[in-house]
């Protein structure tokens, strides 16, 4: 039978080759093709997205998403990893070569705060100049331009406070796992099991061991965070609300799906020691609870994007920004960098 060969290397040195049938690649396809229908309307045609795009990337109107997080991703490393960058652009299979890349990355932007922040501006400066903005009248232009000419609908701030009083000078959160609590030394016990596991790397271990012993890192009162996807089940909402943090929730609105979206959000600051500031569409009143805020609540960051950032800027606070879809939380006390 004819098929495509693969190989994968291990962190054992060892290779491992298995191969791919014509008819197995053939069943992707068809799944592909009918995702992509999925995503058309009765008419047959594909349903059009608004909002902060990719740009066209090829001459049939296709948006090939790693055709430009390669681009971006190598403007980044530019200046600092001439040769990594160069690497990025020449890679032929991004789909399952990437890591490799993204790991240089992280590489070179760890080697200090001013290397870190200068290949995090060129990155951004880069997206913002390939990524597109498209309007409901079908019109399509930079995303950098859209930012300074769109018109910005006012979003007003609400705020929920927890209940729960700020522990001593920190207190290393604690971690739940197949329904047991884990703080302390069996936290530690249970990072090194992931990496006796090879579920982790050892370095885990080491941080998570670290952060054990210096339970005053987590004290985050005074410290804002913005979320975009804060009702991500894999977001650090819980951490950073358990630490003190003011945290800023940007999310859709309740769907006809998740009606109750923004009313379990609200509920889970209830007994941390943080507070959650969240975009609503009128002004907060002294009677608004929980359930009415949860009504109003919600903005686009795909649609909304320059009334978001005007908002956030008419905060006036020094804000770190992250984004939640898969989210790892680095706590470092030595740099006052904000991302």
């Amino acid at each position: 039978m004819c098929g495509h060969n693969f190989q994968i290397r291990t962190k054992r040195s060892e290779d491992f080759y298995f191969s791919v049938s014509d008819e197995i690649l053939q069943k992707r396809r068809e799944e592909i093709e009918r995702r992509e229908l999925l995503n058309m309307g009765k008419s047959g045609k594909k349903r059009e997205t608004f909002g902060i795009s990719f740009p066209m990337t090829h001459s049939n109107g296709a948006r090939s998403t790693s055709v430009t997080t390669k681009k971006i991703l190598a403007k980044a490393l530019e200046s600092h990893a001439p040769t990594q960058a160069t690497d990025i652009a020449n890679e032929k299979n991004w789909r399952f070569g990437y890591r490799k890349h993204v790991e240089n990355v992280v590489k070179a932007m760890a080697k200090s705060d001013k290397a870190c922040l200068e290949i995090a501006e060129a990155g951004l400066k880069e997206a913002r100049t390939l990524m597109t903005f498209r309007q409901e009248d079908g019109t399509e232009g930079n995303l950098e331009l859209a930012m300074e000419t769109l018109r910005s609908t006012k979003i007003h701030t609400g705020v929920v406070e927890g209940s729960k009083r700020f522990k001593g000078k920190g207190e290393v959160p604690e971690v739940k796992y197949q329904g047991k609590i884990y703080k302390g030394k069996d936290l530690v016990s249970l990072a090194r099991m992931f990496v006796a596991e090879n579920q982790a790397d050892k370095t885990f271990a080491d941080s998570v061991a670290e952060a054990v012993k210096h339970p005053e890192w987590f004290d985050l009162r005074g410290k804002t965070f913005v979320l975009i996807g804060a009702t991500s089940e894999m977001g650090p909402l819980d951490i950073l609300l358990q630490c003190g943090a003011d945290v800023v929730a940007i999310a859709r609105k309740n769907s006809r799906s998740k009606p109750d979206k923004w009313k379990n959000l609200l509920a889970r600051v209830q007994d941390t020691p943080g507070r959650l500031l969240i975009p609503i569409s009128r002004a907060q009143n002294e009677s608004d609870d929980v359930d009415s805020l949860a009504q109003i609540a919600g903005a686009d960051a795909i649609l909304e994007p320059h009334s978001i950032s005007n908002w956030l800027t008419s905060m006036h606070s020094s804000l770190y920004v992250g984004v939640c879809i898969v989210v790892r939380v680095l706590w470092n006390q030595h740099s006052n960098t904000n991302a």
